[in-house]
């Protein structure tokens, strides 16, 4: 905590996970890390950024930390690291994220698990207890830990999506800053991750447990997989009770209703169906009807240009194609590139007639043995 060379090291990275037009000089970074206090509250405003959740109503609060705030929580995100226990079933910040999460779910439908339902613990971060995370990270000095674990110290400033400030913001929230862990340090998904393997481990040490269940957990998504109903129901009771009585809690946490893989499951937006002995895997309805729905406002908003939601569009269907060693899980890019023929070409299809080529295009690219012409 005290190595001049250590805090250079993590001003340097916290500068580049900045975005470019907010990066320091060298000259700024060595200055931050010769000046670099883990002990002391976090100096100066926070912009914290209010994201409409994808799920369910409410914003989720980004906080947006400065290049100091942000060298000090890569430190001690360090530090904490080889002291805190992540099972080989969660993937967020280990193991090869979102994209070796839905690998790995196809791989266990594959393996004959017919029924799964989704876990998704409301609002983790800010409603983790503080008394828990101490006693998670006990190796570390308490005063460290409040400073830079926790999210009560800081001012927070409101801004909205241009940048623009909307004022000072309260710690008491209603989207939950200034509770728990903050979403946007640096620390936070690490500190999570243990958190809830904690949870998983208590759950899983109880007798009855069904041994048949398996579980892959992305951040707080959790995908219960079994090849019976009753396991999986059994699973969703256990956990649900497990996390209101956790150490770190109380959590709560809501749950699909359970499905057969043989009609579907929906998992960090992908579809995921056994057919005919093959496991199809595409972005879900509800992600798709959510992209057409953003296309269609950004269409009618003439401030933006054409070359901006045509890269905002290929974008998405870039992040949800799930590629991983130069193979895609999905054939989500293929399906924008459809949706964007017919939204921006000569067509300039609007409304319902771009949801039905939509709709049409997803059945053709999955069905085997047809081809769209254009590929």
């Amino acid at each position: 905590m005290y190595c001049y060379s250590a805090k250079y090291v993590a001003a340097h990275e916290a500068n580049a996970k900045l975005k470019p037009h907010r990066r320091k000089s060298r000259h700024v970074v060595r200055a931050t890390a010769a000046t670099l206090n883990l002990w002391g509250r976090a100096t100066g405003a926070a912009r914290v950024r209010a994201i409409p959740k994808s799920k369910g109503s409410g914003c989720r609060a980004i906080v947006d930390y400065g290049l100091e705030e942000r060298a000090a929580q890569w430190l001690v995100r360090e530090i904490v690291r080889p002291h805190l226990q992540i099972r080989d079933d969660q993937f967020a910040v280990k193991h090869g994220g979102q994209t070796a999460a839905c690998r790995r779910v196809a791989d266990l439908i594959a393996l004959g698990c017919g029924y799964a339902a989704e876990m998704d613990i409301k609002s983790c971060y800010p409603n983790l207890a503080e008394d828990g995370v101490r006693k998670l990270l006990g190796v570390i000095p308490r005063r460290v830990v409040e400073a830079r674990c926790l999210a009560r110290g800081g001012t927070y400033h409101l801004v909205g999506e241009e940048g623009q400030s909307w004022g000072p913001m309260g710690l008491a929230s209603e989207m939950g800053v200034g509770r728990g862990l903050s979403q946007g340090s640096l620390c936070s998904p690490l500190i999570a991750e243990a958190a809830v393997a904690s949870v998983l481990d208590e759950a899983e040490r109880r007798s009855d447990w069904p041994r048949s269940v398996r579980l892959v957990v992305q951040a707080d998504n959790i995908a219960i997989l079994s090849g019976s109903k009753a396991a999986v129901a059994l699973a969703i009771d256990i956990l649900g009770d497990a996390l209101e009585r956790a150490a770190v809690g109380p959590l709560k946490a809501r749950s699909t209703p359970i499905r057969s893989t043989a009609r579907g499951f929906d998992y960090l937006s992908v579809c995921f169906r056994k057919r005919n002995g093959r496991i199809s895997v595409e972005a879900s309805p509800e992600a798709r009807s959510n992209f057409l729905k953003k296309l269609a406002i950004q269409l009618k908003d003439l401030a933006i240009p054409l070359p901006k939601i045509k890269e905002w569009a290929r974008s998405w269907g870039a992040s949800m194609d799930l590629r991983k060693d130069g193979r895609r899980l999905t054939r989500a890019s293929r399906w924008v590139a459809w949706v964007l023929l017919h939204a921006l070409g000569p067509m300039a299809l609007r409304g319902r007639d771009l949801q039905s080529v939509a709709a049409i295009a997803h059945r053709l690219i999955h069905t085997p043995g047809l081809r769209l012409s254009a590929y």
